[in-house]
């Protein structure tokens, strides 16, 4: 007997019901107190499934479903408008390129979402095979959008992946602690896989009432009490590092002109300075600060460093953009004042905002006579990823970075802890290109919450535009203490 047939006599098409499913999954990305969405979307998207009468049908429904969520964990791109960096002063097109980048990206992201509503079509009359398979392959289907979105993003600076995170179904559950065996194990795609197999157990008490309501619950609650017992989240590791993280205030537009820069460069050498005072182990600044490219070499800004803080023994970290013929590069400089040397390493993923245009878009505007926005853009956000992709120049003690927007990778941090002894990652970021991304922040505190606890790393991060925030391997995420603050800069310090 099919599952949907408990259902036959409800007056909602099918196609609503997966309308609301999409909107539900949506607004569980929206903001923390919007998690139920998940799994009311989940139980809605098996119920609408399930009542649909053709395979073709169901892809259609499971599309339609993954645009919806994806529209929902892509909403932060609206906190763009104005688009400053752009220089587009037809506000008209502005709010065309932003919602058709958002649509698009949405669409993309959310194909893979076809593949577990097939699989739930054709697995309807198999209640055992249903709550064993479904999970597994809405978590493959989540990643395969991941795939498909990189693939709509391409650019002069990136390349296929599955990285990208936002919109899984798992990320509004990062909040809760008691789910944190299921990050240790799995990160994200633990918490997808929880949420799905959840969503599928209430979907089956619904039609086969208390059987299955009881025995799912047994099942979640075992396997928690069990991951409680035998792989406990990280413990926070003492590391005696003191780190001073500087968080700015510089906007993308303060940075078109010459007087801009300069005061830039003026008030992050005195944030250094203040810092130093303190004897921190590590400063580190925000993502793109540029200390280092006023200067013709990296030695240089060390020497310069050096004067200015002869008695300061820790190491500063600056990240700066690097013109080169194949085009610009994000490079991170960590001046180690004790050793006296400096270490460098690159940005390896970007992302299509503020530092490369896709090539569709490119397209668009060249379309839309932007030429000489074009040439702005080509000139400006051609970043693409540097040559220098690892550590191992790098001494034991010094600790590795995830960069700005990196954090939105579900393997970020992942694919570089091993690299350095220290399980401390530093992750300086800017959100100049926005405007107050509430919704964002959301998503990536929420994100890096969870491979904190998966990479078993403390995470420290320094901001532009944002504050400065640590992340724990046992899912505690704090704010540091304000030492000193000015209208530019403040400083904050964490002991670890």
């Amino acid at each position: 007997m099919y599952l949907y047939s408990r259902f036959a006599n409800v007056t909602f098409r099918p196609w609503l019901i997966l309308f609301f499913s999409g909107v539900f999954f949506a607004l569980s990305q929206l903001t923390p107190t919007l998690w139920w969405g998940t799994f009311l979307g989940l139980v809605l998207f098996l119920l609408g499934v399930w009542r649909l009468l053709s395979w073709r049908k169901v892809v259609v429904g499971g599309l339609l479903v993954g645009t919806l969520k994806a529209m929902g964990g892509f909403a932060w791109v609206w906190h763009t408008y104005p688009l400053d960096w752009l220089s587009i002063d037809n506000v008209g097109l502005q709010f065309f390129l932003i919602g058709l980048y958002w649509l698009t990206t949405s669409i993309f992201m959310g194909a893979g979402i076809a593949l577990p509503a097939f699989a739930a079509y054709y697995l309807r009359s198999r209640t055992g095979l249903v709550v064993a398979i479904f999970p597994i392959v809405w978590l493959v289907g989540e990643v395969l959008g991941s795939l498909s979105a990189s693939l709509w993003l391409l650019g002069p600076g990136s390349y296929l992946n599955i990285y990208i995170g936002h919109g899984y179904a798992g990320l509004p559950l990062a909040q809760f602690d008691r789910l944190l065996p299921f990050m240790s194990v799995g990160g994200l795609y633990g918490l997808t896989y929880v949420a799905a197999l959840i969503g599928v157990l209430l979907t089956l008490a619904m039609v086969r009432q208390n059987k299955i309501l009881v025995a799912g619950v047994s099942i979640l609650l075992l396997l928690t009490v069990t991951l409680n017992i035998f792989v406990p989240a990280g413990e926070d590791v003492i590391t005696g590092l003191k780190v001073i993280a500087v968080d700015t205030t510089f906007t993308a537009d303060s940075q078109k002109t010459d007087i801009g820069r300069v005061t830039k460069q003026r008030e992050v050498t005195a944030a250094i300075i203040a810092a130093a005072k303190h004897h921190p182990d590590i400063i580190l600044l925000p993502e793109d600060s540029r200390f280092s490219r006023a200067y013709a070499e990296p030695d240089d800004a060390r020497r310069r460093l050096q004067l200015l803080l002869p008695e300061f023994n820790g190491i500063v970290v600056d990240t700066a953009r690097i013109d080169t013929d194949d085009g610009a590069i994000l490079r991170a400089f960590y001046h180690d004042m004790s050793a006296d040397r400096t270490y460098i390493t690159d940005k390896q993923f970007l992302v299509p905002q503020g530092e490369y245009v896709t090539y569709p878009f490119h397209f668009l505007l060249k379309l839309f006579d932007q030429n000489e926005v074009i040439t702005r853009t080509d000139r400006n956000q051609n970043y693409i990823p540097g040559p220098i992709a690892d550590y191992q120049d790098f001494p034991s003690h010094i600790p590795p970075m995830i960069f700005c927007f990196e954090s939105s990778s579900v393997l970020g941090i992942g694919r570089i802890k091993d690299r350095q002894n220290l399980p401390l990652i530093l992750h300086p970021i800017s959100h100049s290109w926005f405007n107050d991304p509430y919704i964002l922040e959301y998503q990536l505190e929420a994100m890096l919450k969870v491979q904190a606890v998966w990479n078993k790393v403390t995470v420290v991060t320094a901001g532009n535009m944002t504050e400065s925030i640590i992340y724990y391997p046992d899912g505690r995420m704090e704010e540091g203490s304000e030492i000193q603050a000015t209208p530019g800069w403040r400083l904050v310090l964490y002991e670890l």
